[in-house]
């Protein structure tokens, strides 16, 4: 059960880096736009641009959490990156890396679905457009965090795979 998991797991942060890529080309596209809008007379100030950026670059950073996430970029403690710890304070600290962040990703869950649906009121002002299309990268960043956690977890300390720490 838990390999199938973790395939789909596998699969979903393969997803999660194509999206990453196209909303990249597409952030790099409108900035691009916009610079030459500004400074090239032929090029017309085109005001999507603007709206296309925040959406491309407020997905980009919840997404790439995601990415941080699993493969523990960030949200881990280096205190002790050189020091050689016992079995026990590597189970505390371990515990403290999971429970915080399990804490967070249920505030972006809880809190993340109120955001979103105070989005989904809201429409932008130059293109017309639904906000809940950005506003509900928050619940996705929490619910993405806590499947990656709880698989994490199951891994480590009920099927005893040894995760390491970059």
């Amino acid at each position: 059960m838990l390999e199938i998991y973790s395939k789909i797991i596998k699969y979903y942060l393969w997803l999660i880096y194509k999206i990453m890529l196209i909303l990249m080309f597409l952030l790099i596209f409108a900035l691009g736009l916009q610079i030459s809008g500004r400074y090239i007379a032929i090029i017309p100030r085109y005001l999507w641009t603007i709206e296309l950026s925040n959406f491309c670059l407020i997905w980009l950073i919840f997404l790439g959490s995601i990415v941080g996430v699993k493969e523990r970029g960030h949200f881990y403690m280096d205190i002790f990156y050189n020091v050689k710890l016992t079995p026990f304070l590597e189970i505390i600290f371990q515990f403290f890396y999971y429970s915080i962040l399990i804490s967070i990703a249920f505030i972006f869950i809880i809190f993340g679905y109120s955001f979103y649906k105070i989005g989904l009121l809201q429409t932008s002002e130059l293109t017309g457009l639904n906000l809940g299309i950005i506003y509900v990268s928050v619940p996705v960043t929490g619910i993405s965090w806590l499947l990656i956690l709880l698989k994490e977890i199951f891994e480590r300390y009920f099927f005893k795979k040894r995760i390491y720490v970059k």
